[in-house]
């Protein structure tokens, strides 16, 4: 029997560059068919997507930013087209501050204190990172290494325990990723206690979409 989540979100990068209609279309059905979610929320991950820009593109903060919100508006107008018929009433977009409150910030705090502390946690996370770096095809020094990790670890929180929308709890996930960067074996490892972690935090149930 398929397990049934109320509320599945569905974490956007910015840079993800296959996010269409056919795609948004695939992401619905498997919500609803696999999920059966009565909501699926898109969390846009705009503000942390800064840091990327900062790497990367060495802009100026205000262009940078323009960037972001352009690219974040265009993802919004993509994911509005897809939720027709019965969708409609039960699709939407959300933005990154939106799920920023106490619980966030408190799994947050713990984990960025690990990245500090444990070694193998903090090579594990940037090497992720790199491969992302590697995908982008750019070289790029530790200390930049070091700061692109801080996307990975602020998207942790949402793939450990899910994220709350207007005082609901979606704990279901969509995670279109590509299958070398996936963090299902970071995340796994962080619930067996591998690192040293040791914080209770309720399960997410994940689902990766390869892109």
């Amino acid at each position: 029997m398929k397990e049934k989540y109320d509320n599945v979100f569905v974490g956007i990068s910015l840079c993800n560059k296959i996010l269409n209609n056919e795609t948004v279309e695939k992401i619905n059905q498997v919500a609803t068919e696999e999920f059966r979610a009565l909501r699926i929320a898109y969390l846009i991950a705009d503000d942390i997507d800064i840091i990327n820009r900062r790497v990367f593109d060495h802009g100026q903060e205000a262009c940078n930013l323009r960037k972001v919100e352009a690219k974040a508006s265009a993802l919004e107008m993509i994911i509005s087209q897809n939720a027709r018929g019965s969708l409609k009433s039960i699709v939407k977009s959300v933005r990154w501050v939106e799920i920023l409150n106490a619980t966030y910030w408190n799994t947050y705090f713990a984990i960025f204190s690990l990245f500090i502390e444990n070694k193998t946690f903090r090579n594990d996370v940037k090497h992720i990172a790199n491969l992302y770096a590697e995908r982008r095809a750019k070289t790029i020094s530790d200390e930049e290494l070091t700061f692109l990790s801080q996307y990975l670890l602020q998207e942790i929180p949402t793939l450990l325990q899910g994220v709350e929308i207007e005082g609901r709890l979606y704990s279901g996930m969509i995670y279109p990723s590509y299958a070398h960067e996936s963090m299902e074996f970071i995340i796994q490892a962080l619930r067996d206690g591998q690192y040293g972690f040791t914080k209770a935090v309720p399960q997410t149930k994940i689902k990766q979409l390869e892109l």
